[in-house]
């Protein structure tokens, strides 16, 4: 999770609030796309779902990222969509002290530990929309 800037690229040209929420639980995704009512929520359950979104054929303003463990696909895929220049919201329910600090230090992610409640993942949505 490097040193990014999330401006200029992709995801601020989409000028969209379209959230792709990415998470492994369905019923989690679920949750959070009821959660995010009034933005256009796209849920992806598997990685490669991400296709349109990282090709750009898709318009997204964010990416929620949802796993219980920060392993390196995660990275990957947070790293992936950061390259786009598209905003991170990573929540997750176990991670080291290295993933916060780089979260910390990474243009464009923000990171909530899990479990996080409706406003506050709305908040964090929205300041990363923003």
């Amino acid at each position: 999770m490097g040193s990014k800037s999330a401006s200029g690229g992709v995801g601020t040209l989409a000028d969209t609030n379209r959230v792709v929420v990415v998470g492994e639980n369905s019923r989690n995704v679920d949750l959070m796309t009821d959660a995010l009512a009034g933005y256009e929520v796209t849920a992806a359950t598997a990685p490669e779902e991400l296709n349109p979104v990282l090709s750009g054929t898709l318009p997204v303003g964010a990416v929620v990222v949802d796993t219980e463990t920060v392993s390196e696909d995660v990275i990957a895929l947070i790293d992936g969509v950061l390259e786009r220049e598209l905003p991170v919201v990573l929540l997750a329910g176990e991670a080291s002290t290295v993933v916060r600090e780089d979260a910390a230090a990474t243009d464009g992610l923000t990171f909530r530990e899990k479990p996080l409640r409706s406003p506050d993942l709305r908040s964090a949505v929205g300041d990363a929309l923003n």
